[in-house]
């Protein structure tokens, strides 16, 4: 059954979203209104929500777990920014965010580096080389 273009849901039915649970509201792909990308940017609207804050959906990675992955968000920070999908004080947060993410995997970098220099180096001296 519709009404206004969204389902309304049968007791059994919850929305598809990973995680969620609500049964109300469902639109025709199953979303509810919390997730269902049209109705949110909507309720923010209503609610006042200053439009300029990106939530994870409109993210182009939803995780970090690479530099590629930090160079795929720092791509997409200044286009969000121009485009208002973002604000310039939360863009500037996200890119103090990517800077320090880049530096750690620097210092991780050089830490692994080091601890394989440093196991050369023990075993050459296992070796009886005179380093």
């Amino acid at each position: 059954m519709t009404c206004d273009g969204v389902t309304l849901a049968v007791m059994s039915e919850t929305c598809v979203h990973p995680g969620c649970r609500i049964i109300l509201g469902l639109n025709a792909d199953g979303l509810c209104s919390w997730h269902d990308p049209v109705r949110r940017r909507a309720r923010k609207q209503h609610n006042g929500i200053p439009q300029g804050h990106a939530d994870i959906e409109d993210l182009p990675i939803k995780a970090i777990t690479s530099m590629e992955d930090a160079e795929k968000l720092a791509q997409w920070v200044p286009i969000a920014i121009a485009t208002g999908a973002l604000g310039g004080r939360e863009g500037m947060a996200l890119v103090s965010a990517l800077r320090e993410y880049r530096m750690t995997a620097a210092d991780a970098d050089f830490m692994r580096q080091f601890e394989e220099l440093k196991r050369k180096v023990i075993a050459a001296k296992a070796k009886g080389m005179d380093i």
